[in-house]
């Protein structure tokens, strides 16, 4: 009978080896034929869908997972930054976080980015004494320390004013957003001129976008305007609601009113955002 070499050298038999090929055969069969002896069966399990598998041992507990501390930073935009786009806002203050060298949680997606969500976008151009973003850190925040360190991080113009710790949020299923504005005119007549404007509801404008014209009607957007001042310094305290489904923004409703205003719109010279609240 003839032999042959196999890998290490060793003579093996042709009998030998189809009957080692007809048994691999078979157990290749019996994955795909339940019927086929169980002689087979054993050599190529075939696991469930399902495996229970048993506890972990006395005394070894499952991995937790790190404390989140959820942190409301609220800042002020005014001078020279409120001319800083908003997500030019962003990297400037994810990049004050990061020369801190803070713990912060980060996602668990493919594109990992730190737990951080900003409050609504400030038109440029405009200031404001409440803007706010939170964060998520992973140790319990040092808040007068925090606020010095951000401080001497931040660019001119942008300062943190308060810290919130700990932050829970409490959104309502409504949406939108309630904003206070100061608008600052160097005449009265002007000023008088924008209240009348501005406590009219049914003043509207248009807005051309991708090559379509928008009417938007001011309605329910304005809710207050109160004049105040004396001289060369009017102030005009107006509240408004934004965020909701055909109501124009404040932004569109302020550009709006520089047209309106005309030849005047010089003697508008200063827009604050002082207050916001979520509806």
């Amino acid at each position: 009978m003839s032999t042959f070499c196999g890998k290490n050298g060793s003579r093996r038999s042709p009998k030998l080896v189809s009957t080692r090929r007809n048994i691999w055969e078979s157990a290749r069969s019996a994955t795909r034929c339940p019927g086929i002896s169980s002689i087979f069966r054993h050599r190529v399990p075939i696991l469930k869908k399902s495996i229970c598998w048993p506890p972990p041992p006395p005394g070894r507990e499952p991995m937790n997972q790190p404390a989140e501390y959820k942190t409301r930073i609220n800042y002020s935009k005014t001078r020279q930054a409120r001319y800083i786009a908003h997500l030019d806002t962003i990297d400037v203050i994810c990049k004050a976080l990061r020369r801190l060298q803070l713990s912060y949680a980060v996602t668990q997606g493919c594109h990992v980015r730190p737990k951080i969500s900003f409050g609504p976008p400030l038109p440029l151009g405009h200031a404001s004494y409440c803007e706010y973003f939170v964060i998520t850190l992973n140790q319990e925040p040092d808040v007068e320390w925090l606020k010095n360190a951000l401080n001497k991080e931040m660019p001119q113009g942008m300062e943190v004013m308060s810290i919130e710790h700990p932050w829970s949020d409490k959104k309502s299923s409504a949406g939108g957003e309630w904003v206070q504005y100061q608008l600052y005119f160097k005449s009265s007549a002007t000023a008088e001129q924008a209240q009348t404007y501005l406590l009219n509801p049914d003043s509207s404008f248009e807005i051309q976008r991708k090559g379509q014209n928008k009417r938007y009607v001011l309605g329910k957007a304005v809710q207050k305007a109160k004049l105040s001042g004396q001289g060369d310094a009017w102030l005009l305290t107006a509240e408004f609601i934004q965020g909701i489904a055909d109501v124009p923004s404040v932004s569109k409703i302020v550009t709006a009113l520089a047209g309106h205003l005309g030849a005047s719109r010089d003697d508008f010279y200063l827009l604050e955002r002082t207050s916001l609240k979520e509806l």
